[in-house]
């Protein structure tokens, strides 16, 4: 009976030890995302978008045969973890929003060069384009295309809204002065 209360007592040890790192690394997350200013939070809708798409694009074969090109989704999951890594550090974070967009970009270029893709849009609107035979596609067909564009410009806006908020001085007037101890 001993030896088991041993062993529940190192597991609680290890438990309350696991979960002050969580707290911890939930704090340090918490702090970089009230760092962050609106630009972020923007490109951070057009990952989430892209995120939403590779998810949606990976059925598009169950609407037209030889539409799926897997390039779509590695350019995906490339820019969703790249979007990550240089959003987190303060001097990268300008670039996060880049890797979205060239990421919708080139994944209108893949889906646009998948095997099929002329033949199948070429019988569909053989008698002339509406949206409403646009729609009647597919879900997995019309939401990727459209979320590639919209990504696109989300992110393109994004990249020209500040990353990161200033931090404040005490006194925005003798900002450039320098102090007397770094002369």
């Amino acid at each position: 009976m001993s030896k088991f209360k041993d062993i529940m007592s190192k597991f609680k040890d290890i438990m309350s030890t696991v979960w002050v790192k969580i707290k911890w690394v939930a704090a340090k997350v918490w702090e970089r995302f009230k760092s962050k200013n609106f630009g972020f939070y923007v490109a951070l809708a057009a990952w989430l978008l892209t995120f939403v798409h590779m998810i949606t694009y990976s059925q598009i074969g169950k609407v037209g045969e030889g539409l799926f090109h897997p390039g779509v989704i590695i350019s995906c999951v490339i820019a969703l973890v790249a979007f990550l890594v240089l959003a987190w550090f303060k001097v990268t974070s300008k670039l996060a929003p880049v890797v979205l967009m060239v990421s919708s970009l080139l994944c209108l270029f893949f889906f646009a060069n998948s095997s099929n893709f002329q033949d199948f849009f070429s019988t569909k609107f053989f008698e002339g384009f509406s949206f409403n035979l646009l729609f009647s596609l597919g879900v997995p067909l019309w939401f990727s295309l459209f979320s590639f564009l919209i990504s696109f410009v989300i992110a393109s806006a994004a990249m020209y809204m500040p990353q990161e908020r200033k931090p404040k001085t005490a006194d925005p007037i003798c900002e450039d002065i320098p102090s007397p101890d770094n002369v």
